[in-house]
């Protein structure tokens, strides 16, 4: 068993607090972005640069990378594979349960949702696992910069190296050895020995893989060669979205500003143009006195000519909200998915919204099943090779719709375990809530099973049909059901 020292994995992972950083952001424009994307190879950190760059400064790219990485609910379970039909051993449930144990420890709904955003993100995840079987469970995240995709293996998961000259950067290299006999190194081993090889061996050891069984890589797309950011077909849609917001938000504050001008009056027949009636020290001092009192959106002047108010507000709002709306629209539709989901609108078609949503579910799923052939692998690399591991396809919008089926599937006698872990408990807990209910008695006596078809005996009054399914329904049936126009007529029964 690893120990692990997670106090220490923190400074690691959050920068050292002894040191200090700073960071500047590039701003990208469309015409940096072509000019890239006619050289991706050579410019896939700059393309990843702008990906950061616009999760920082576009709220609809960051609500759409959140969309696809918080979709899935990674509720999984386990099953033993069978070499014969037979008995399961005690041997079994024991290693069944320490499984179990392992893999609660690993915190499937955080780190999964971050692994999948940094890949749309970045095009790739490269992580090392410290696992302490029992003791915690961490992955850490690493550079993609130093990063690259060196094999597959038989299962098909990616095998990378890192770059030995990441601990040549700024101060990085005290965090592989420490700074002084009071600290001392929080990198793996593994890294010190790769970066001593290059040190003492030279520029041919510069690359040292990541054991299998210690790493995790999962790509967007299928080009493992030059795995790329998942939306880089939009972006330059997004720069366009973002230019005229600010165009928008530079003309709407212009709208507000009004201009006051204060008249200087002239002397009664008077023959030159300068011939004032008052001095213009007093004018200024006029002039102080009012900028003092008027709000910040009003300016002020003073003129001998004839001026009057000045507004600003000339140009069409309406136009301009609808320029918006174009630009947003056509940028969901080159997306593929509703724009509901994400920044509102105005649909009510239930039927389109939900085949949309199975839609986007088909994205999140794949990245989804390469998490679970990753999980697999570990599982057999590290804990046991008796098991398969499997996420339930579910989300946030499909999760009653399995469970009700998972319902139905239990209730006939068939695969408990799934109905369970489908409600969100992981196998473990399952287990041990079920064992613990058996020791107590609950089932004995203390609760009775629910109510179910089964159980119930046939005194429901209740009539008509079963409700049909959303997707079952006429368009005239869409508005009844939303319209609750059934309300009345059933009242009045």
């Amino acid at each position: 068993m690893r120990q692990l020292k997670f106090e220490k994995l923190k400074e690691l992972l959050l920068g050292s607090a002894k040191g200090t950083k700073s960071k500047t952001f590039t701003q990208y424009t469309k015409e940096q972005i072509k000019k890239y994307l006619q050289n991706p190879y050579a410019n896939i950190q700059n393309i990843r640069n702008v990906s950061m760059f616009l999760e920082r400064n576009s709220m609809i790219y960051k609500k759409i990378i959140d969309y696809y990485s918080k979709m899935p609910l990674f509720d999984y379970n386990i099953t033993y594979k069978i070499d014969k039909i037979g008995s399961i051993k005690s041997s079994v449930m024991n290693e069944y349960i320490q499984v179990l144990k392992n893999l609660q420890e690993i915190p499937m709904k955080k780190e999964f949702s971050k692994i999948i955003a940094t890949a749309l993100r970045d095009g790739a995840f490269y992580g090392f696992i410290y696992d302490g079987e029992g003791d915690g469970f961490l992955i850490q995240s690493l550079d993609p910069a130093y990063c690259k995709i060196t094999a597959q293996s038989s299962s098909g998961e990616y095998i990378y190296a890192f770059d030995a000259t990441f601990f040549d950067k700024g101060n990085n290299k005290e965090y592989l050895y420490g700074t002084g006999e009071d600290t001392e190194g929080v990198w793996d081993d593994i890294f010190i020995d790769g970066y001593e090889t290059y040190k003492n061996q030279g520029i041919d050891y510069r690359w040292f893989e990541i054991p299998i069984e210690r790493s995790i890589c999962i790509i967007s797309g299928n080009d493992p060669d030059m795995p790329l950011p998942y939306f880089l077909p939009i972006f330059i849609s997004l720069l366009d979205l973002l230019d005229l917001e600010q165009i928008l938000a530079s003309k709407a504050e212009l709208e507000n500003y009004v201009l006051l001008v204060s008249k200087i009056p002239l002397l009664q027949g008077a023959n030159t143009p300068d011939e004032f009636a008052v001095s213009l020290e007093i004018v200024q001092a006029m002039q102080n006195l009012i900028d003092e009192v008027v709000p910040s959106l009003v300016g002020t002047a003073y003129s001998p000519c004839e001026l009057d108010v000045v507004h600003f507000d000339q140009s069409n709002k309406a136009e301009d909200t609808n320029k918006l709306a174009e630009s947003m629209h056509n940028l969901f539709s080159n997306l593929g998915m509703s724009e509901l989901v994400v920044s509102g609108g105005s649909s009510t078609n239930s039927v389109g919204l939900k085949h949309s949503i199975q839609n986007d579910e088909s994205i999140a799923f794949s990245f989804m099943e390469a998490l679970e052939s990753w999980m697999n692998s570990y599982i057999e690399l590290n804990y046991s090779d008796k098991f398969i591991f499997y996420f339930h396809r579910t989300t946030y919008f499909s999760q009653e719709t399995f469970v009700n089926q998972r319902k139905d599937a239990a209730t006939l006698g068939l695969a408990g375990m799934d109905y369970a872990t489908a409600l969100g408990q992981t196998p473990y807990v399952v287990m041990c809530n079920t064992f613990l209910e058996q020791a107590i008695g609950i089932k004995d006596g203390l609760w009775k099973p629910l109510s179910t078809s089964y159980t119930e005996s046939g005194n429901d009054k209740s009539s008509g049909a079963p409700q049909k399914d959303e997707g079952d329904l006429s368009p005239e049936g869409i508005k009844t059901k939303e319209g609750d126009k059934n309300a009345g007529t059933k009242a009045s029964k």
